[in-house]
């Protein structure tokens, strides 16, 4: 900047940065949100053609996030080019419209935001099996004549097994085995349920036969198993764990705890490139706020 452009634009760079009462005081002993918060302000603020941003979006607080998020798309729409670079992937998914993505210095792969982070959560969930057998388990309690003996999940957009982007449909396969001789006539109203817990085995959900009135076929059950879909599941990022239950009020036919793992990642599920903080609740709401 010349330094008639600086004496320009001075007021509207240090009220943008939020450090207007800092103003006395030498940069470095700024902490490294205010110098970072400082030197987008400034770069954001340049008449540039192309403007790099490195993970300026990890420091402040969410206002400063928000007012960096407009800036970029301002900046955006006028037709100029941003490089923004990132691990947060709702951020990139709400704002970029080709990806590429970096190993070692080396560039990878390039194409859409999908594409480019699924390849990305690849890299970060290698080892990830497509369905999770639990025929083995020997923790299980009830009978057992029938047991569920797979989980696998199923969604629309991530392509990475055992991981859902938050806000995204999500169907959840269960195959059972018959592992004793069954008196199906002895066998009367049986329910399956399956419940979401977090990692700190508070339960969040459940999901019942009975709730929604279906009579279960155990013979069918056996033959066919289960597909439980889920519209939009609402979780924030984090780990997660399914348990299973098949019995009545009287019987226990086979119960799992902690029966399939799971991860919910970052999604850009308000359409905002923001989610609510973590420690703030394990749900995401799909709700408005207006005025009256």
């Amino acid at each position: 900047m010349t330094r008639k452009e600086v004496d320009f634009k001075f007021d509207e760079i240090v009220d943008f940065a939020g450090i207007v009462d800092f103003m006395n005081t030498p940069i470095k002993r700024y902490s490294s949100g205010m110098t970072v918060r400082l030197g987008f302000s400034v770069a954001a603020h340049l008449d540039t053609d192309i403007l790099i941003v490195d993970e300026v979006l990890a420091v402040g607080d969410a206002n400063f996030q928000q007012k960096c998020i407009n800036k970029m798309e301002g900046i955006a729409s006028s037709g100029k080019t941003i490089i923004f670079v990132s691990h947060q992937m709702n951020m990139i998914e709400s704002l970029c419209s080709n990806c590429f993505l970096l190993s070692d210095g080396l560039l990878k792969q390039t194409g859409s935001p999908k594409i480019i982070i699924d390849e990305y959560l690849k890299t970060v969930f290698p080892s990830q099996s497509i369905s999770q057998s639990i025929e083995k388990r020997n923790d299980r309690q009830g009978t057992n004549e029938i047991i569920v003996s797979k989980i696998k999940v199923q969604n629309e957009k991530t392509l990475i097994p055992n991981v859902i982007r938050a806000g995204e449909d999500t169907t959840f396969e269960f195959k059972f085995s018959k592992i004793k001789e069954v008196d199906f006539n002895s066998l009367r109203n049986i329910s399956f349920s399956a419940n979401i817990d977090n990692e700190n085995n508070q339960r969040l959900a459940m999901m019942s036969s009975n709730a929604i009135s279906l009579e279960l076929d155990l013979k069918k059950v056996i033959e066919q198993g289960l597909i439980l879909n889920i519209h939009k599941l609402p979780l924030m990022p984090g780990t997660y764990f399914l348990t299973t239950f098949l019995g009545n009020q009287e019987n226990i036919i086979d119960w799992v705890i902690s029966a399939f793992k799971f991860n919910i990642i970052e999604s850009d599920f308000y359409s905002t490139g923001r989610l609510q903080e973590k420690g703030h609740g394990d749900v995401l709401l799909d709700y408005d706020l207006t005025y009256e």
